[in-house]
């Protein structure tokens, strides 16, 4: 088949599980005979890989005389990313201020592109991708286009007020998503959203779960940092930094011996900045900025347990890098790679006595911590990422 990817990430441009997820993908519909081309807005690192489709040149073109969308009620020309300045954050090298206004350049990028290209199929990420849809829907184009989404504006804003950028975002993604064939997501978590805010139908929506191409590396004979716990991911609201931070000083209470790594950048780093200094946790709490490569692998390594504490997580990549590291690893009850690793214990986001009692178990009993990442290892070995991407393509053919 030929398929057409729409992002905004694929690894190395990326800020989070999107673009690794995008890789991922586009690597095993290659090995299985497929010919995938990703378009994405722009590039600030080198791509070698040809089928990667940079809109750059003819985004710039089509801003300078840029026209309305029939059908797309979308005001939204910025965003208000007043806090992401605050912080050098990988978020805003992909997402600047003006991508709602550059998706619409983007959508008129892709109608010239599919002037003189066909595809079988086009696969769109996540929101950005919508107005490509109302364009293509508007001028009847054949080609079937389903959106894979990875992660929504409730996702985003679980358990919060939603901003007015969120709420417009949000009310694009209620209007469009159903209008779809067929939708792809991560998870059982994620395809309850959809149904729940989104007014999709479960007959339409396909769970093709994750994966990670990171293989373990660690050798678990190597001594790890005793009673290291481990968070990495972008430090945003919806990761559920502040409730880890509590549950970490309950911990305290119980094992003054207990060390946190935080690994990662965003808005919330100012919060967790200030809890350290109110609480005394220097000593304690050890931050560090952006990781990837080997470094991210030490990080794994180092740890004796890792963490997602997430308010709302559609899958979670990061859980199944530290669990293929043979790191046990915990999670919210919110978080979906519980579907394919169901083992894993697991709490309220908010119950912080829980989540400090359980990390408070694992540190300090070998045999806990053993037994425990012998079967997530275990269900993990069992998911089948190759499986997975032949679901996909069965459905579309």
């Amino acid at each position: 088949m030929k398929i057409l990817i729409l992002s905004w990430e694929i690894y190395p441009i990326y800020c989070g599980g999107l673009g690794v997820l995008v890789r991922h993908l586009v690597n095993e519909l290659q090995a299985q005979g497929h010919e995938v081309s990703t378009a994405v807005p722009d590039s600030t690192v080198l791509v070698e890989d040809k089928k990667i489709l940079i809109l750059k040149d003819e985004i710039e073109k089509q801003l300078l005389n840029l026209k309305p969308i029939d059908g797309l009620d979308f005001k939204l020309k910025n965003f208000n990313l007043k806090a992401f300045k605050k912080v050098d954050t990988q978020v805003t090298k992909v997402y600047p201020n003006n991508t709602p206004t550059v998706a619409q350049a983007y959508a008129y990028a892709i109608e010239e592109h599919l002037k003189t290209n066909n595809y079988d199929v086009i696969l769109g990420m996540d929101w950005l991708s919508i107005p490509t849809f109302q364009l293509l829907k508007n001028i009847n184009c054949p080609i079937p286009f389903s959106f894979y989404i990875n992660g929504t504006e409730v996702d985003r804003n679980y358990g919060g007020k939603m901003s007015k950028t969120s709420v417009i975002i949000h009310n694009l993604e209620k209007k469009f998503y159903n209008q779809a064939d067929k939708i792809y997501t991560v998870s059982s978590v994620s395809k309850k959203v959809l149904i729940k805010y989104l007014n999709c139908k479960a007959k339409q929506i396909i769970i093709i779960h994750n994966d990670s191409e990171m293989k373990s590396i660690v050798n678990l004979e190597q001594p790890r940092e005793d009673k290291r716990i481990l968070f990495l991911g972008r430090l945003v609201y919806q990761k559920g930094l502040r409730y880890l931070m509590m549950a970490f000083r309950k911990l305290l209470k119980l094992d003054s011996a207990a060390k946190l790594s935080i690994v990662g950048d965003g808005e919330e780093l100012k919060m967790i900045n200030k809890y350290i200094a109110k609480h005394n946790l220097h000593n304690y709490v050890t931050l560090v900025n952006w990781l990837d490569g080997e470094e991210k692998r030490l990080a794994y390594a180092n740890a004796s347990l890792f963490v997602m504490p997430s308010v709302s997580e559609p899958f979670g990549l990061t859980a199944l890098e530290a669990i293929r590291q043979g790191v046990p690893t915990i999670a919210s009850t919110r978080c979906g790679f519980t579907d394919i690793v169901p083992s894993t214990p697991t709490f309220e986001y908010r119950d912080t006595k829980l989540f400090s009692q359980l990390m408070y178990r694992l540190i300090n009993s070998k045999e806990n911590s053993d037994d425990l990442i012998k079967i997530q290892k275990k269900e993990l070995n069992s998911h089948n990422w190759v499986l997975q991407v032949e679901k996909l393509i069965n459905s579309i053919q």
